[in-house]
């Protein structure tokens, strides 16, 4: 602080120290301002008043304009004026930055002496020094007008260096810059007549000034704050009300978040928390930053720009990590609801076979079982003549070269004795007993294969053979011949069973291998084929109901498998989830309802609401992450090579020695800013249910 000293007519000297950047007729104000007091009140007083002293005051000092009424300046004021701001400037930038460069450095060396270095406390050390060293070698305006102008000037810069942009991005330097030159157009005048307004406050107003400047950070910036709002609503409220929200990093007013339904209840309510109270309800509950819960482009620029910091990033590192884990448990979690035990595909296949054939073999047996009991009975003697049968082969035999199931049903007539051939080649339609046409009906569904030709004349074939025989035999037979329908119903009309049953016609090899029966059953099925095969294995005891749980699990692997095929890994070493790959594989299911058929109405609904999370958490809105990290190296240099010095005025050598003493200041800020995002949740969950073995998804 610049101290003065006056000396009375009588020989007494007093000495004043004015506040920063104070001229000699604004601390001889203080002066007359102590005298008077002393004159008011002179037993709180220390310093004697006589009448020689108040004239001397009086001739040295020039009665201050009222407030109602302050004294317009002139053209001449105010070129001088501006004249004394821009040299105060321009001292300010050189030799008063290298004075507070130099105070600064005392500051630090004086802090680390006395143990405060890193502290609050050493922090404003360092301010103050830096400030006093400034004063040192700075030009102060003489003019009143000058002053002004000056003071207005300051204001504004030391309301927009607290907020220079942390991450360094080239969109919020633009902002900034933008909202700096509507800031000073609109608080220039304000901020003119408010410093006049204090500088005619006496001498509590001086004791303020002086005690914001050297008290904590914090205090002085919410001072600033708070009169700044103040005086300026008195001009404008609706200025004061944007520099209020910028001073409190709050540019906008609470709003709800984008996409929230405008009505009551349920669908009224703010999709953020929508998002967060999904996340929560899942097997295994995702926590989601502040960003992804409301999809805002600042706040996820932040997040994501963040993360990239070595040190303070590594609490969002952690989370994006955390939550990509957390999908893939998941789907873990999923597995074990289903039941599913097999490791692998061919595992699976196996169990599915296994069941299948199993199953069939206890049919077979049942029907041969019941067939005995007919003959024994005497109930497959019984005559009958298939003649629909026989006109039919007569009919169809151009057909036999895109039908060769034709001619090995002929064939097959002739050895049966179900037919002969006469002199012009025609079949003539025999009497056989009911155990020979059982016998021809057999054979023809043995010598069926896949060709669709194939499989439609043997439908009309079975279908003739089961309408001449309707009314023989009796309830034993009849009771055998349901048990042989259904076994064709279950194993034979239906390519999905009948294939895993079945080798390649003349080899030994299966039609569909082990590893594959899952991908037949289930992916590559439509959703008529799934429910057979559903229907087929829960009705072959627990060995089925087991296999059908393989079925489901191996889905629910199969969704895990395609959103992580990419070859990415996070800072865990976990394969990072593909929401696009995740998107398609629930889609595929989803597209003919065999989502909602293999895991029931809850089940799918999770699986839906895994890939819309996955979407929140792996992506985000175009232009809030910057992957090249041009622009933020770029502006992290610009701001290092002196860009805030457009704000500041003060060179490359100060603004570095500056940032090394605020530097603390701004990480807590980032930090508390890193909490927020992180803590944004209103919803804890308990640890989720745990399901027996076996339980569905459903």
């Amino acid at each position: 602080m610049p101290a003065f000293t006056f000396t009375s007519p009588d020989g007494k000297q007093y000495t004043v120290n004015g506040p920063v950047g104070s001229t000699k007729e604004q601390a001889f104000a203080i002066l007359q301002g102590q005298l008077s007091t002393a004159q008011q009140a002179p037993t709180a007083a220390n310093i004697p008043v006589s009448a020689a002293e108040q004239a001397f005051a009086a001739q040295q000092t020039t009665p201050t304009p009222t407030p109602s009424a302050p004294a317009d300046p002139s053209l001449v004021d105010r070129l001088i004026g501006g004249g004394e701001t821009a040299l105060s400037l321009a001292t300010g930038a050189t030799t008063g930055a290298f004075g507070a460069l130099g105070g600064a450095l005392a500051g630090i060396g004086q802090s680390v002496a006395n143990g405060t270095f890193g502290t609050q406390q050493g922090v404003q050390t360092a301010e103050q020094a830096a400030a006093e060293g400034a004063n040192k070698f700075t030009y102060a305006p003489r003019g009143a007008e000058g002053q002004r102008q000056t003071e207005a000037y300051g204001n504004l810069i030391n309301a927009a260096i607290p907020f220079a942009p942390l991450t360094a991005e080239m969109g919020a330097l633009g902002r900034g810059a933008q909202a700096a030159g509507a800031a000073a157009r609109d608080l220039a005048p304000v901020a003119a007549e408010a410093a006049t307004g204090a500088a005619k406050q006496g001498v509590a107003a001086t004791k303020a000034a002086t005690g914001a400047v050297a008290g904590a950070a914090k205090s002085a910036a919410a001072t600033t704050t708070d009169a700044a709002v103040s005086a300026i609503r008195n001009v404008s409220p609706k200025i004061a009300d944007r520099v209020e929200r910028t001073l409190s990093r709050n540019p906008e007013p609470s709003a709800p978040t984008p996409g929230t339904a405008a009505s009551v209840g349920a669908a009224g309510t703010d999709l953020a928390e929508q998002r967060r109270q999904v996340a929560a309800d899942l097997p295994v509950p995702i926590e989601l930053t502040k960003g992804q819960a409301e999809r805002s482009f600042e706040q996820q620029r932040f997040e994501r720009e963040m993360a990239k910091e070595p040190s303070l990033g590594e609490p969002l590192r952690n989370r994006f990590a955390q939550q990509n884990e957390d999908i893939m448990k998941n789907f873990d979690s999923w597995v074990d609801q289903t039941g599913a035990e097999a490791p692998s595909l061919r595992a699976v296949g196996a169990t599915v076979d296994q069941a299948l054939v199993k199953k069939a073999d206890r049919d077979k047996s049942a029907i041969r079982v019941a067939y005995k009991e007919a003959d024994k009975a005497g109930e497959l003697a019984d005559p009958v003549q298939l003649d629909s049968l026989v006109e039919h082969l007569n009919d169809s035999a151009p057909d036999v070269a895109t039908a060769p199931l034709l001619d090995v049903a002929r064939k097959r007539a002739l050895q049966l004795g179900i037919a002969t051939e006469g002199a012009d080649g025609q079949l003539v339609a025999a009497p056989v007993t009911l155990k020979t046409a059982e016998t021809m009906r057999q054979a023809i569904g043995r010598a069926t294969d896949y060709e669709a030709t194939n499989i439609r004349q043997s439908s009309i074939i079975k279908g003739l053979i089961d309408s001449g025989t309707e009314n023989a035999g009796g309830d034993l037979y009849r009771a055998a011949r349901r048990l042989r329908e259904n076994y064709a119903k279950q194993y034979e009309e239906h390519a999905v069973i009948s294939k895993i049953l079945n080798n390649k016609r003349g080899t030994s090899d299966r039609q569909v291998a082990l590893e594959d029966i899952w991908n037949h059953s289930i992916l590559k099925q439509s959703m008529d084929s799934v429910r057979h095969v559903r229907r087929v294995l829960q009705t072959g005891g627990e060995e089925g109901k087991q296999a059908w749980r393989e079925l489901q699990g191996q889905t629910i692997n199969w969704i895990k498998d395609e959103a992580t095929k990419n070859v990415a890994t996070d800072t865990r070493g976990n394969p990072i989830v593909s929401p696009d790959k995740l998107n398609k594989a629930i889609r595929t299911l989803d597209a003919d309802g065999k989502l909602d058929f293999l895991f029931g109405k809850r089940g799918a609904q999770q699986l839906r609401d895994i890939n819309d999370l996955s979407k929140v958490v792996l992506t985000s809105p175009p232009g809030t992450v910057n992957t090249s990290n041009t622009a933020s190296v770029l502006l992290a240099a610009l701001t290092e090579a002196g860009a805030t010095g457009a704000f500041t005025g003060i060179p490359v050598p100060v603004l570095s020695s500056l940032r090394l003493i605020s530097k603390q200041v701004k990480n807590r800020q980032i930090q508390k800013r890193i909490e927020q995002a992180l803590s944004a949740r209103t919803h804890t969950k308990p640890p989720p249910e745990v399901r027996p073995r076996g339980a569905t998804l459903h």
